[in-house]
């Protein structure tokens, strides 16, 4: 529920295209609450954070500031207090309403107070007995101070006012004061309503209609005005179980256009597939149409079809699935994220070609009818280009146990030998890897040899190979997705997103961020992207955004990776 509760409240930066949002009536009740003026909404059944705070004309963060029991959920029946644009007189109770003629007024300031809309009545300690039950509650584990009201049937306020609360968010096994009718009738009395200040807001024609101009909330960051429409499969009809993966990927998206600098304007409009019947229907609706960028959909067969719906008016980017890379051919105006297989393999090549500077000892390993033929001959022909020297060594998985003296031969004395395994078997890799080990670490020093290991990205979900291997002989590798705890902006980023989710970001968060950043450099480049050789977009948190145009009238492939290090420190660090 807590997720959704962030997707939602993300949402109010955007267009929700698909949802159908009951018509909210908006409240004319107003109430003093801490020297603030505030609406009295009751939450009725259909409606949510989003809806409500359209209808208000203020963001969601201000009606949770205002009712902090909301960061448990929103329930019907609720009664909440939406922020007006009214300052009132500081008084002893601080809850008066004042009854006034309907009229719309944007929120053009927010209350920064943080306690809860409730009356202060000075109490004594002994006034306690006398205006509560005699039986205490005990707040149990998934109460909330809604529950605790509607189990008793009083007022939230009233439990607020009674025990001197500067918080309506309660805790398990809080002793909570329960007031009774003399308690109750006491604060009505306090309420009774007063002789209503005059707005000045009132009778103010701000707009030839009568109404007050809304404030327009801070937009987006981002260098000129844009149009992006994300297409997810967030699956929001479903309030239990929605798709928690693409909820985090589109908070980390949102997150990346909010921590910009800049103050122009992105528009942005969310389609949730998962609440049309096909890709078809989606196109139907005309959605695609104006945008300057579009994010998905996800599956490739899904952007086949947007691609030629959009028909080159629209830059459209790859965000997930590596197979997009398929639709690079005639499409010069895709941009796929996740990097290619091919600059996967070339990076851990040119890193190992980097890493064989003069008096460096270069070997690669491959299992005998089982090497990939396409890797190998790049290895080859991009080390000879580079001028470097090296050996093979390749050997079946039946051989493992006679290999050890053979492999020994490979390494050179008192001098680093770089070696380059060039297998995604995690039998095979093991038999290398165990046997490399024993020669770095031969306990006979004449014996023992410096290795340092380059391998391939699956490496890292090998289950059967010790990782102490790795750290001992620093294995190098290039990957298409890696985060660096230890630098700054991933720092910044799991402050923020910890705050907003109260949990950890996934993968898809931090991909979400990264596919959001695209979205400038990308932009920049437009109408010239089509015919633009290749463009570097930074920061990222997980990817390497390095884009290379796959030939004339083709879209543009990510070519960038992540090199790593394991460290003998059992430390991974980026290179």
């Amino acid at each position: 529920m807590r997720t959704l509760l962030i997707i939602i409240s993300l949402l109010a930066s955007c267009t929700v295209f698909g949802q159908n949002v009951p018509k909210i009536a908006v409240s004319t009740e107003k109430v003093n609450v801490n020297g603030t003026i505030m609406l009295v909404h009751k939450v009725k059944g259909g409606e949510t954070l989003y809806s409500i705070a359209k209808a208000y004309n203020v963001t969601i963060d201000e009606i949770v500031r205002q009712n902090e029991f909301l960061k448990a959920g929103l329930k019907e029946g609720s009664t909440i207090y939406i922020p007006s644009s009214k300052t009132a007189d500081t008084a002893t109770v601080s809850a008066a309403p004042v009854k006034e003629e309907p009229k719309e007024v944007a929120a053009a300031s927010q209350s920064a107070a943080q306690t809860p809309p409730a009356a202060k009545i000075e109490l004594q300690k002994s006034d306690l007995k006398k205006y509560s039950l005699k039986k205490k509650h005990t707040v149990k584990w998934y109460e909330t101070i809604d529950d605790v009201a509607a189990k008793y049937n009083v007022p939230v306020d009233a439990i607020v006012a009674l025990n001197n609360l500067q918080t309506t968010l309660i805790k398990k096994k809080q002793q909570l004061y329960i007031p009774n009718d003399e308690f109750l009738a006491l604060l009505e009395q306090m309420n009774r309503p007063q002789e209503p200040e005059k707005d000045p807001l009132e009778n103010m024609d701000l707009n030839g209609e009568g109404v007050a101009v809304s404030v327009e909330q801070p937009q987006l960051q981002i260098d000129k005005e844009l149009d992006i429409l994300y297409i997810l499969p967030l699956n929001l009809n479903d309030t239990i179980a929605p798709n928690s993966n693409f909820m985090d990927f589109y908070i980390g998206a949102l997150m990346s256009m909010e921590s910009r600098e800049d103050d122009k304007k992105t528009n942005i409009t969310l389609v949730d597939q998962q609440m049309f019947r096909s890709i078809d229907d989606v196109i139907s609706t005309g959605v695609l149409e104006n945008k300057d960028l579009i994010v998905g959909p996800v599956k490739p067969a899904d952007q086949e079809k947007v691609l030629a719906a959009t028909a080159g008016k629209s830059i459209v980017i790859s965000p997930i699935d590596q197979s997009g890379e398929k639709l690079i051919e005639g499409n010069p105006l895709l941009v796929q994220v996740p990097p290619t297989v091919k600059a996967q393999q070339e990076n851990i090549i040119n890193l190992f070609a980097d890493k064989c500077t003069e008096g460096r000892n270069a070997v690669i390993i491959y299992e005998t009818g089982a090497v990939d033929t396409t890797h190998l001959r790049m290895a080859k022909e991009i080390l000879l280009a580079r001028g470097v020297d090296y050996r093979v060594l390749s050997y079946g998985i039946l051989e493992g146990r006679d290999i050890l003296e053979k492999m020994s031969g490979y390494m050179k004395p008192e001098t680093d030998n770089n070696v380059l395994v060039l297998s995604g078997s995690e039998a095979f890799v093991s038999d290398v890897v165990r046997n490399l080990n024993l020669i770095h670490t031969n306990p006979v020093e004449e014996n023992r040899r410096k290795i340092t290991l380059f391998g391939l990205p699956r490496w890292r979900n090998f289950e059967t190979i010790e990782v102490d291997y790795f750290h001992r002989m620093n294995l190098h590798l290039s990957l298409p997705y890696f985060v660096d705890y230890n630098s700054q902006d991933v720092k910044e980023f799991l402050m923020k997103y910890r705050a907003l989710t109260n949990s950890e970001p996934t993968p898809f968060a931090f991909q979400g961020y990264d596919v959001g950043t695209i979205a400038k450099g990308t932009y920049n480049l437009a109408p010239s992207i089509s015919s633009t050789e290749e463009f570097k977009v930074a920061p990222a948190l997980q990817v390497r955004h390095l884009y290379k145009r796959n030939g004339t009238g083709n879209g543009m492939t990510n070519t960038g990776t992540k090199n790593i290090i394991y460290n003998s420190d059992y430390t991974i660090s980026e290179l």
